[in-house]
């Protein structure tokens, strides 16, 4: 392979400096559930990033599919844009990232606004009718309230994510829309260490995704062994916004 984890780590360094890398933890979506994963090939590599949550922004329950790699597919054409300019400007400042949406829960009267429409009952999950819990089963799931008497559209992600993670995730069709047959899963995590891109960080900066760099440049597993500790449930984005977590 001709890509060095410099060269990789200089790709998502571009990618946090642009905002295009993923933030969890942050305020423009309510996470519920991520994941990582490294796919190579003797040539190619990529890395993908799904976050479940809550976007007050697109108004829906959402998973944001990041991808990044030496070689991407299944890109944007010019009909998905604007205009030509806008097109050309994608393609200049993402060579080697992509991001899509995917939604797990349809949409329906069971929502109003960022809040659970009272008295309703169920919701679909890929297909599946799911019964809203009690107040009870949320308390037994460790998901806080933050108003007892109306449950938050979040909420309601987190206890998904914690009783049906698999079906609020991707599917494996899904994680790898953007990526070359070719490429084979090497590692997958469900929690790890991610840069706190709002104080500044940048992949490059921590150990964990130095060592990710590595894996996908030499295929070597067992250069993963980060020390520090694995950030990524919601629960750590909550303490950082000094929301009360019991």
């Amino acid at each position: 392979m001709s890509w060095t984890a410099d060269s990789i780590l200089g790709v998502w360094d571009g990618c946090c400096r642009k905002f295009s890398f993923p933030s969890l933890g942050n305020r423009q979506i309510q996470q519920a559930a991520s994941r990582l994963f490294l796919f190579r090939s003797e040539n190619d590599w990529a890395m993908t990033i799904e976050v479940f949550g809550f976007s007050p922004r697109s108004g829906e329950p959402e998973i944001q599919v990041f991808s990044s790699g030496s070689r991407l597919i299944n890109r944007p054409g010019q009909e998905d844009f604007f205009n030509d300019h806008a097109w050309e400007q994608h393609r200049a400042s993402h060579p080697h990232d992509e991001s899509r949406f995917v939604f797990p829960i349809e949409s329906g009267s069971w929502q109003e606004g960022e809040q659970v429409a009272a008295g309703a009952g169920e919701v679909v999950v890929r297909g599946n009718y799911t019964n809203l819990p009690s107040r009870n089963e949320y308390e037994e799931a460790e998901i806080p309230l933050a108003d007892p008497d109306r449950i938050q559209v979040y909420e309601l992600c987190r206890y998904l994510a914690a009783t049906q993670r698999e079906r609020v995730l991707c599917t494996p069709e899904e994680l790898v829309v953007n990526l070359p047959a070719e490429l084979k899963l090497v590692l997958k995590l469900d929690e790890w260490h991610h840069p706190v891109l709002s104080n500044g960080e940048t992949a490059s900066s921590t150990e964990t995704f130095r060592q990710l760099a590595a894996v996908l440049a030499t295929g070597d597993l067992s250069v993963y062994h980060p020390q520090e500790p694995p950030n990524t449930h919601w629960k750590n984005g909550e303490a950082a916004h000094g929301r009360a977590l019991c």
